[in-house]
């Protein structure tokens, strides 16, 4: 899938996040609409800056520079990304993540020590 129909794609990605987030507590998600602006693909998240890539293929590093590249130190990046027919999935750091989990939940969901 190429140009256009690539765009496409991406704009009904971006659509279909900013639904999810509308329907979650953010009301006022929306698309920036402003390729590389301050606020990522979806603004209005706080404290989030998120890029969406709705791809078969995606190159998560890539897709992790480009969101950093407009992550103010304030905010947090997100990668959400999903191929077809796919659940959402969602990228940060596992220090970010541990900073946005309340400590309680942590402690009574874990049921044993963490392997690796």
């Amino acid at each position: 899938m190429g140009g256009r129909a690539s765009k496409a794609k991406g704009a009904s990605g971006e659509r279909e996040v900013v639904g999810l987030f509308q329907t979650a507590g953010w009301p006022d998600a929306r698309r920036s609409g402003v390729s590389g602006q301050q606020d990522g693909d979806i603004c209005n998240v706080d404290p989030f800056v998120i890029e969406v890539k709705r791809r078969e293929k995606l190159d998560i590093p890539a897709a992790w520079r480009q969101v950093l590249e407009v992550c103010p130190p304030d905010k947090y990046p997100l990668v959400i990304h999903r191929s077809s027919k796919q659940a959402w999935l969602v990228t940060l750091t596992l220090e970010d993540f541990h900073e946005l989990l309340p400590g309680e939940r942590v402690r009574s969901r874990r049921v044993g020590p963490i392997s690796g």
